[in-house]
């Protein structure tokens, strides 16, 4: 009685072990579930190739890019590796099989047939080493299909370690940029400028009037960082669409004056996120806030033996705040002329402004400064600059010289 117990035992663990093996056989070598890898990711359930298999030859798609959209098809490159131990001979005639899909899944209910592609190239392919080639989908890309889904040996012409890794899948999306931003005015604290908004992607943006933009005091450029102070947001409100390659340019505003220090407004497209795209880290754009001083008057008032004193006027044109006039330099120079810095020009000493006091956009300054020593015979001019030393960053580095007439010379 044991005998047969022991016996009936035996042949139901045989019969369950055998029918768990061919299984496992199945499901590796016909390449069922397949999913699509997505932006380069090599794993199944987080298990790499070599947790499966260890020998044999193995295709992996690690890369690949849109190239180019038309009406009738997709234009992509694709980038093969061998991640086996043993070489393929020949991959001629590995096919590529794509898809139109709604999602990452390979060959999906909802997913439109876009053609068989034979590689043709008859070479071999190393263990380690990859290939690089390109392909075509065919067909206009289906209205509601945000991917395009493919998989290389679709037809298992090569015998490999593993299956689930040869699918691959690229987002079909637009991708919003700002390729320019510039001030256009300043009344009282607020701020107007035009931007220009362009679509790289590979689709069109369906319907730009809810796309928002967003404002952002900042002193770096990093958007939202600690201490960034919201300044206007809004949505286009345009009624149209956007292709790609096309731009549109809008005018828009900050709504309260930028705090003193603030160096940038950060200006983001599609802020709220509502239209998926292909590069969600290229939507802002650094809009510099800085001032500009320039030198609108300059007269002698005086002179002595060693020394020629004048008057000048300093007007800050820019778009921001300077905190404090106190450490901007002068530097001044005797000269035959009224070329600033000229090879024959004599050093007539500087210094700085030492005044104490902040000097707003539109507002101007004026004071007194001074020459030092003796004029060289056939020295006419006094010729100088602003901000010698470069303290304040500015939107205009070259209007900071001046020269005035040093009279009875």
């Amino acid at each position: 009685m044991r005998t047969k117990s022991f016996i009936s035992f035996t042949v139901t663990l045989v019969v369950t072990l055998l029918l768990f093996a061919l299984l496992y056989v199945f499901v590796i070598e016909t390449g069922s579930f397949r999913t699509a890898t997505f932006k380069g990711a090599n794993s199944v359930a987080g298990l790499s190739n070599a947790e499966f298999f260890t020998t044999g030859q193995d295709i992996v798609v690690t890369d690949a890019m849109i190239m180019a959209i038309t009406d009738t098809s997709v234009r992509f490159s694709y980038t093969i590796k061998n991640e086996g131990t043993a070489t393929i001979p020949s991959i001629s005639n590995v096919s590529i099989q794509s898809f139109y899909s709604k999602n990452t899944i390979l060959n999906d209910s909802n997913d439109v047939d876009a053609g068989i592609y034979r590689i043709g190239v008859d070479r071999s392919l190393a263990p380690g080493e990859s290939y690089t080639g390109t392909c075509y989908a065919s067909g206009a890309i289906p209205k509601g299909m945000k991917y395009l889904v493919f998989e290389v040996d679709y037809a298992n012409v090569i015998e490999e370690e593993a299956e689930y890794n040869n699918t691959y899948s690229l987002l079909l999306a637009p991708d919003l940029v700002i390729t320019n931003a510039e001030i256009t005015s300043k009344v009282g604290s607020r701020l107007n400028y035009t931007f220009t908004i362009k679509n790289v992607g590979h689709t069109a943006v369906n319907d730009l009037y809810n796309i928002s933009i967003q404002n952002l005091y900042s002193a770096n450029t990093i958007f939202n960082d600690k201490g960034d102070v919201p300044c206007g947001g809004c949505i286009l409100g345009v009624k149209g669409s956007l292709a790609p390659g096309e731009s549109y340019t809008g005018t828009f505003y900050s709504l309260i004056e930028a705090p003193i220090g603030t160096n940038y407004m950060l200006i983001k497209i599609d802020s709220g996120e509502i239209e998926e795209e292909t590069d969600e880290t290229n939507n802002t754009y650094i809009l510099e806030l800085m001032p500009d001083l320039e030198v609108t008057n300059i007269a002698v008032i005086s002179k002595s033996q060693n020394q020629v004193n004048y008057e000048y006027t300093i007007r800050n044109n820019g778009i921001n705040t300077i905190p404090s006039l106190y450490n901007i330099s002068i530097q001044n120079f005797y000269s035959a002329n009224e070329v600033f810095y000229d090879e024959d020009d004599v050093s007539a000493g500087g210094g700085v402004l030492a005044v104490d006091r902040s000097l707003a956009p539109g507002e101007s300054y004026t004071g007194t400064f001074s020459a030092f020593g003796a004029v060289p015979d056939g020295m006419k001019y006094i010729t100088g600059m602003i901000d010698w030393g470069d303290n304040i960053k500015e939107t205009n580095e070259d209007n900071n010289k001046f020269a005035a007439r040093i009279p009875y010379i």
